[in-house]
């Protein structure tokens, strides 16, 4: 499938840091702020209550940084003396290695980090502070099961490849990809190789052999597994070690939300179509690469050009023509449905059938707000934001209302559990603030590391980083004073 995005400019939103600093014991203190282009409410003007807890100061130079799923905690690496050491939450707590920061993670409970380490020739993982066995070279891509209970990652021994789960070695192989676990922790995969043939290891069994084999998935019952595999020039899916129809090409296999439905996108004699549970839709010059299926998985969307024009079809109906679509998505509640459209030069959303306001370019892979990737619905659905540049601004647009502007970028917007707040970090030349229903923090930050985590309805935490110093930040939303009743004439 050819790519019809256009050139996109990059906002300055950093997620892994680069900076100087050094570690010492955390203080608190607490601040209270009130912005002038806060929301009139019938309880006045909200106020943010913030709470920083210190996190330590670091010496000499960080080469990467990351924080935990939960926003409570922070790891780097620090450079200085020719040596290099890693920083959990301010503590210098681990040996110094030579180092590939770059396969460090937290598990998915935020409690447990694992990364590799190198020392003279040999190559191994520390987990949770212990050293694995050493290898001659260890796989970037190392795995957390989602319970947090298992790891697993690929290691090289005398030309072979080998996956390692908990500590324990499988067999080794010609080549072998990174592990993955199914989303009820109990299963795995990877892919693995023989000569010129390759194939899947699944539960550590090993699958027929192919050409070559690609996007295994699991479904989210974990009770599926399906990939592509390719023999010759021809491709087909393979379901639970069931073989399908037999295509030119096949691009993203997925399974719906229940795990009770099937579809990917198939090329055949110059001609794309959508295969959802065996049935071939209509074909057409381009489909998307996977088809989107809605929360509930009674829906199911994806992008198409036919003729030169793009759209997308959504329960089987084609939308309007535009000169390009991106990223088709449902509300929560599966009812709404929106996507990204061009027309000309402009870019915009079509929210429910209806077009949006044009602007140079709206929200595409997360490019102007971090991490996230498209527009967000509120959890209750009833709410729609996405982020969008015009001129030399950046900003939000919550229902349709722009938000203030801001020169550099937007990152971490995030909706309270009840809908009713929506929360983002902003940046412009002096620094960077916490924006809470247009309201703005008086103090700044140099950066707001990793997302928003909310605690309750009117709280949220993150990590946050002013000077060398890094803090744990806590976000208080603080109803407004009550105006004062009119006295009766």
């Amino acid at each position: 499938m050819d790519s019809h995005a256009k050139a996109r400019p990059v906002a300055f939103a950093l997620a892994i840091v680069t900076v100087f600093a050094t570690v010492f014991s955390g203080c608190h203190h607490t601040t209270s702020e009130t912005s002038v282009n806060a929301p009139p409410t019938p309880s006045g003007p909200p106020t943010l209550k913030i709470t920083e807890k210190s996190l330590g100061t670091i010496t000499g130079t960080i080469i990467h940084s990351m924080v935990s799923p939960d926003g409570r905690h922070f790891a780097c690496t620090s450079e200085r003396g020719g040596k290099t050491f890693v920083i959990v939450d301010g503590v210098e707590r681990e040996k110094e290695y030579q180092f590939a920061f770059d396969t460090a993670a937290f598990s998915p409970d935020s409690k447990r980090f694992v990364y590799s380490a190198k020392r003279g020739d040999k190559w191994f993982f520390v987990v949770d502070g212990a050293e694995e066995k050493e290898y001659d070279g260890v796989w970037w891509q190392s795995a957390f099961s989602p319970d947090s209970k298992h790891f697993a990652y690929v290691a090289i021994r005398g030309g072979k490849w080998l996956v390692v789960l908990d500590g324990v070695e499988e067999k080794e192989y010609d080549g072998a990809g990174s592990p993955e676990f199914s989303p009820d922790s109990k299963r795995t995969v990877y892919w693995a190789a023989h000569g010129e043939t390759s194939f899947y290891v699944i539960d550590g069994v090993a699958g027929k052999e192919y050409t070559y084999v690609s996007g295994h998935i699991f479904s989210p019952d974990s009770r599926h597994a399906a990939y592509v595999a390719t023999r010759g020039d021809k491709h087909r899916v393979i379901v639970d070690n069931a073989e399908g129809k037999e295509y030119d090409s096949i691009e993203g296999p997925v399974f719906s939300p229940d795990s009770q439905h099937f579809a990917y996108a198939a090329w055949r004699d110059d001609k794309w179509i959508t295969v959802v549970d065996g049935v071939e839709g209509k074909e057409y010059n381009i489909v998307s690469e996977s088809p989107v299926f809605s929360p509930d998985s009674r829906r199911i969307a994806y992008e198409v050009r036919n003729r030169g024009k793009y759209f997308v079809v959504v329960d089987n109906a084609e939308a309007k023509r535009h000169d390009s679509v991106w990223k088709p998505s449902f509300s929560p509640d599966s009812r709404r449905f929106a996507y990204e459209a061009v027309r000309g030069n402009k870019w915009f959303y079509v929210l429910d059938g209806v077009e949006g306001k044009e602007y140079d370019l709206v929200n595409i892979e997360g490019e102007l707000c971090g991490d996230e990737e498209g527009p967000i619905f509120s959890p209750d659905s009833k709410h729609f934001a996405y982020a969008a540049w015009r001129g030399e601004e950046y900003f939000f647009v919550l229902d349709g209302v722009e938000g203030k502007g801001y020169n550099r970028s937007i990152t971490n917007p995030a909706f309270s559990p009840d809908s009713k707040h929506f929360a983002y970090t902003a940046r412009d030349l002096k620094g960077v603030v916490v924006v809470v229903d247009g309201i703005e923090s008086k103090g700044k930050y140099d950066y707001i590391i990793g997302p928003f985590v909310f605690d309750s309805v009117n709280r949220f935490h993150a990590i946050a980083r002013r000077g060398n110093e890094f803090f744990s930040i806590d976000v208080e939303i603080m109803p407004g004073p009550t105006p004062a009743a009119t006295p009766a004439p």
